[in-house]
């Protein structure tokens, strides 16, 4: 939270903050791009894919949106540890995962 008024005081929020999504529909979103059921990621399954979907819901959810990790983490099935984990793997492609929140921005 302090990361964000400080971004929000220097004008350096990100670029995602305020869009509105829900992490309901940025679950499905990227779940449907990455081909995994949005339900089975709260089975906390270690297959590729869906550590690939939770990378990309971790780095949208946090870095672009500036939600809370901590509260991500039940939702991916995981422990708060994981979504940063995640959120690292995640950084490691931003532009993917950009364009797709810029594709359900358009669909909405």
């Amino acid at each position: 939270m302090e990361r964000l008024l400080r971004e929000a005081a220097q004008g350096t929020a990100p670029s995602g903050a305020g869009t509105g999504v829900t992490l309901e529909a940025l679950r499905r979103r990227v779940c449907r791009a990455v081909g995994v059921r949005p339900e089975a990621l709260a089975g906390g399954g270690r297959q590729a894919a869906f550590a690939e979907a939770r990378a990309g819901i971790a780095y949208l959810w946090v870095d672009w949106l500036g939600r809370s990790g901590r509260a991500l983490a039940p939702t991916l099935g995981i422990r708060p540890e994981g979504v940063y984990k995640a959120l690292a793997r995640g950084r490691q492609e931003p532009a993917r995962w950009r364009r797709l929140l810029a594709e359900q921005s358009k669909a909405t």
